[in-house]
């Protein structure tokens, strides 16, 4: 699915999935930053609809996500997800009752096996990566794991790059025919959530992926059509690099929350990207 023309920009439809704790707030800062990119750029918009599947519904209706909750995804451009889990529900349902089945819905459209020449691999004992990526961190490009394994090293991955609230992560679907899903990896964080000091670095980096994601699908799309000026085109991936840019201003700036060693709540680091953004798009 691509986006649609309406007026002078291009609309993309996103479903936004909060979900459990501090999923609920770094989607809303997500949102908001969002928002801001794409009125600073004027060619491009996001429609949000939100789905309330978290572990609240469950313990009132009994499901995390509906029967059909697959095929009400299936019309959106992209899944923009929060953080998923609660204390007072067992991890496995949480997982199996909602996240899981998206992914999985993802995983059906790509699987199969890539070959490609050039390519240098090199097997190892899960154990002895973590030693590898602690030790020689410069040695690895990309680590094909089970998801078990994936998901432990891919927290110690960001806990090496400075916090497990900075990382981003996708569900890509290479032939478009699925929404791709994007997501901090951190959790719901139950000890933080309510407080507003969870750190949004992770989901903003998350949407700034969505954001050239999506610039892709529009512009092959676009050049599929014989389009080549217009609302939107060629602007995507200028604007995702302009996120990006604008969350590095901002820690080196000093605003930062409490897990990078900072003072600042997540409204703080919220607003100051926003600011930056607006700032580097008239520059």
């Amino acid at each position: 699915m691509v986006s649609t023309v309406h007026s002078t920009t291009r609309l993309f439809k996103v479903a936004s999935i909060p979900g459990d704790g501090i999923g609920t707030e770094i989607t809303a800062a997500a949102v908001q930053v969002l928002t801001q990119l794409a009125k600073a750029y004027g060619t491009f918009e996001f429609v949000f609809t939100e789905f309330d599947w978290s572990s609240k519904n469950y313990e009132t209706r009994g499901w995390y996500m509906p029967d059909d909750g697959i095929q009400q995804l299936q019309r959106f451009d992209a899944i923009y997800f929060g953080a998923v889990g609660w204390p007072s529900v067992p991890d496995h349902i949480s997982l199996w009752g909602l996240i899981l089945p998206i992914r999985k819905a993802v995983f059906e459209e790509v699987k199969r096996e890539y070959e490609g020449s050039g390519v240098v691999t090199d097997k190892m004992l899960v154990d002895a990566m973590t030693v590898r990526m602690v030790n020689k961190p410069q040695s690895l490009d990309t680590i094909v794991a089970t998801n078990l394994h994936a998901d432990i090293l891919s927290d110690l991955a960001a806990a090496l790059a400075g916090s497990i609230g900075i990382a981003p992560s996708a569900n890509l679907d290479p032939t478009r025919r699925f929404p791709s899903m994007f997501e901090p990896i951190h959790g719901s964080a139950p000890d933080i959530a309510g407080k507003g000091v969870a750190n949004p670095l992770g989901a903003l980096w998350s949407a700034a992926e969505m954001v050239r994601w999506l610039g892709g699908a529009d512009e092959t799309a676009q050049a599929a059509e014989g389009v080549t000026k217009g609302p939107g085109v060629g602007r995507m991936a200028e604007a995702a690099d302009v996120l990006m840019k604008a969350l590095e201003n901002v820690t080196a700036n000093g605003v930062a929350t409490r897990d990078l060693g900072g003072k600042n709540i997540t409204k703080e680091v919220t607003d100051a990207v926003c600011a930056e953004i607006e700032k580097l798009v008239k520059s």
